[in-house]
């Protein structure tokens, strides 16, 4: 378990949705049950990291391997723009 690490996806303003944020970005649907298994692509379609996908409590938590962890960060920075999201 040394080579895991823990992302939060936490929403820092009550109109916001990590799971709304996510949803449209993973190939997994993640406003259903989770966990759930998930992915993130590139605009091609290319595999580029993947995750569990954990709820606890309005946060999402990604369990990913930690040498890409952040990576991961990084590009899900991208997308973030003005979302309220930590």
């Amino acid at each position: 378990l040394a080579a895991r690490a823990v992302i939060r996806i936490s929403p820092t303003d009550g109109e916001d949705s990590a799971r709304a944020f996510l949803q449209g970005l993973v190939t997994n649907d993640v406003t259903g049950e989770l966990p759930v298994y998930a992915a993130l692509l590139s605009a091609q379609g290319k595999h580029l990291f993947d995750f569990l996908v954990w709820a606890d409590g309005e946060d999402l938590l990604l369990d990913c391997e930690a040498d890409l962890a952040d990576e991961l960060v990084r590009r899900l920075s991208l997308y973030r723009l003005r979302r309220k999201l930590s």
